[in-house]
């Protein structure tokens, strides 16, 4: 399987479930170089700040906690860890991320997306119903999912995941591995270790009460 492979089929199941914003895009593509087609993947250049190369007067430098207590970030956020796990990407942290804020000036900053990039571990066949794994959430971690996530993720049948995910260079096990994963955050909201949460409530869940993904 190729890493374009993975970072397009993750592309696509965000675009399944309406939260494809919190991705940067990558999409499969082909060019013409002299007379031979080369097939590649068109990756979008992330919105935000960059952890890893933070000039002077980078808005990430002029944040403080408060520039974190944002819902609109916050939903961003438990949508991308839902993602994650769904999709089996083991390599999410704070290297590869992007942070989209608003304002200019120290004190007024307020962070109001996210965007992930190098999805690269996505994908791999793990047994998480026993195992634990690293930057990755599990369902019984989760405490909460946004009413929009989880309206889609209800939406989705295997028989169209499937077929969507069949275009890319993803074995049937790997794709039946996606699907086991959205079947144990359903399973895991039916039993109440997640909670839904709608628009109107998120000023009650705090993001800067998050610890590696999950709020207390």
């Amino acid at each position: 399987d190729s890493i374009s492979s993975r970072n397009c089929a993750m592309t696509e199941v965000a675009k399944m479930l309406k939260c494809r914003k919190i991705l940067a895009d990558s999409v499969p593509m082909k060019i013409v170089i002299g007379d031979k087609v080369v097939e590649g993947v068109f990756m979008e250049n992330a919105e935000g700040s960059d952890i890893n190369h933070l000039d002077k007067g980078n808005k990430l430098l002029m944040a403080n906690s408060s520039s974190f207590e944002s819902p609109e970030a916050l939903q961003q956020v438990l949508d991308l860890q839902v993602l994650d796990f769904i999709c089996g990407n083991t390599d999410r942290h704070r290297g590869n991320m992007f942070y989209q804020f608003e304002g200019d000036k120290p004190g007024k900053i307020k962070l109001v997306g996210i965007q992930g990039i190098d999805n690269d571990c996505a994908f791999g066949v793990l047994d998480f119903k026993k195992d634990r794994h690293m930057n990755l959430v599990h369902p019984k971690d989760m405490k909460y999912i946004s009413k929009s996530m989880l309206f889609h993720l209800t939406q989705l049948t295997e028989e169209r995941l499937k077929l969507n995910l069949s275009h890319y260079e993803i074995s049937n096990e790997q794709i039946q591995a996606v699907w086991d994963r959205v079947v144990m955050v359903r399973e895991a909201v039916e039993k109440g270790w997640i909670h839904e949460i709608d628009k109107d409530h998120w000023e009650k869940v705090p993001l800067n009460r998050m610890d590696h993904g999950n709020i207390e």
